[in-house]
């Protein structure tokens, strides 16, 4: 009997691994030269207006924020130019669904994509495509 119940909870397991979801690849638009702002949440000022995409350099680590969020990599980082034509193949989303996915994961922000890219514009016919990763509130960068 004991094999038996072994056996069940074994194969149990494996099934239930077997039924995990595979995690997404997402594609974000970084439009640093769109001038929305947003309310951001600051350390000294409280809540101010921001440009809502923003993109900073700390030593050897490059921060993207959009609105409140922090994406970084680092300095030797993985980016690759495309021409602009690769836009019309991916599935772009937006901020919000990113945020979606976090509130329903209830997971950490780093964990809940497979990869996530940004894709910044440099020209009318080139894009740059880095790999970042999204950045939890407790993670320090520097």
């Amino acid at each position: 009997m004991k094999k038996i119940i072994t056996l069940f909870l074994v194969f149990s397991c494996f099934y239930c691994l077997a039924q995990q979801k595979q995690k997404e690849t997402v594609y974000l638009l970084f439009d640093k030269t769109n001038k929305e702002k947003c309310k951001v949440l600051t350390e000294n000022k409280g809540y101010v207006y921001l440009n809502k995409y923003r993109k900073n350099k700390k030593g050897s680590i490059t921060e993207f924020k959009i609105c409140g969020e922090t994406f970084s990599i680092r300095k030797q980082g993985v980016k690759n130019i495309y021409s602009a034509q690769v836009l019309d193949t991916l599935k772009l989303i937006d901020l919000e669904y990113l945020k979606q996915k976090h509130t329903v994961s209830n997971d950490f922000k780093h964990r809940i994509f497979e990869k996530v890219y940004f894709i910044e514009k440099i020209s009318q016919n080139k894009i740059i495509q880095y790999e970042v990763f999204w950045v939890d509130d407790f993670f320090i960068t520097d």
